[in-house]
């Protein structure tokens, strides 16, 4: 299946406009960063419908599409990043937790707070 068939699947997945928007968004946002490769998952039974953000052979990010939100995870790799920090995060989320794993997690669900985070972790490292 192509990346533009998976997009295309998790976009009809998703139940609001409002959420679609933000997914659009970050997958256009992560198409202009040069440092990483960033690519969905294929859907497959009892899985998720991930996208990915790679670099220098690990995921320090990543995110879940959910019919009524995404799901964004800071995960083990981007342990040094300067937003990795729940106190930093919940000043501009409500929706903020860590997990079992120690990775982080942003629930999304409209453009503004996608890009909100995008531009919180990412800043000017988008090619023009």
């Amino acid at each position: 299946m192509s990346e533009s068939q998976i997009h295309a699947d998790n976009i009809a997945y998703i139940d609001s406009n409002e959420v679609r928007d933000a997914y659009r968004y970050i997958v256009g946002y992560a198409a202009c960063l040069e440092a990483f490769h960033c690519f969905p998952r294929p859907f497959k039974d009892g899985g998720k419908r991930s996208f990915r953000f790679s670099f220098a052979e690990s995921d320090p990010y990543s995110f879940i599409t959910n019919k009524g939100s995404l799901l964004f995870y800071f995960r083990k790799p981007s342990q040094g990043h300067r937003v990795r920090s729940v106190k930093l995060l919940k000043q501009y989320f409500s929706d903020v937790n860590e997990n079992e794993l120690g990775e982080l997690t942003v629930r999304l669900s409209d453009f503004g707070k996608a890009r909100l985070l995008m531009n919180l972790i990412f800043g000017d490292q988008v090619s023009e």
